[in-house]
């Protein structure tokens, strides 16, 4: 995914062309309370874009108790926003998925240079195509956060990624 970061990372051998597992670093303008976030860069990309994957253990997570998710972001261009259920994870990756996989329910947020709070409700959420089902937050595999090829380079900041409360 050709995902740079400035801090130690480790590769994954597990999965071909997976990037570094992110690590928290200072966060610029911290505060006492919030020292770190999440950061991903990268110049341009042509096929796949960038991911930044928080997956849910045991894999199924039931999130309807929640009206959706909120985060904390700043960076250059937009990212979409994608709790995606086991339904469009393969199989091998611990989903239900046999075809059209990876047709997430999205959200295109538009960040800015400023740390942004953001709120993602479920309703909110819609998959490519037409009559699609709403998302069933009771069968989230992870909550993704994409840069398509057309958004790069790219320069992300996360923080604060949190289930709202209905």
């Amino acid at each position: 995914h050709n995902v740079a970061h400035s801090f130690p990372t480790r590769r994954s051998s597990d999965l071909p062309g997976t990037a570094p597992a992110l690590l928290p670093i200072p966060r610029p303008g911290s505060a006492a309370d919030n020292r770190l976030a999440a950061h991903v860069k990268g110049g341009t990309l042509k096929d796949w874009g960038a991911l930044v994957e928080m997956r849910f253990s045991p894999t199924c997570y039931d999130a309807s108790v929640y009206a959706g998710l909120a985060f904390t972001a700043r960076g250059s261009g937009r990212i979409y926003v994608s709790p995606r259920e086991v339904s469009v994870i393969p199989r091998e990756l611990g989903g239900t998925c046999d075809s059209d996989c990876y047709n997430g329910h999205v959200l295109k947020i538009e960040l800015t240079e400023r740390w942004t709070t953001y709120e993602v409700r479920w309703e909110q959420l819609a998959q490519r195509g037409y009559d699609r089902p709403a998302l069933n937050p009771a069968r989230l595999h992870d909550l993704a956060f994409l840069v398509r090829p057309e958004d790069t380079p790219y320069d992300v900041w996360l923080d604060d990624v949190r289930f709202l409360k209905r």
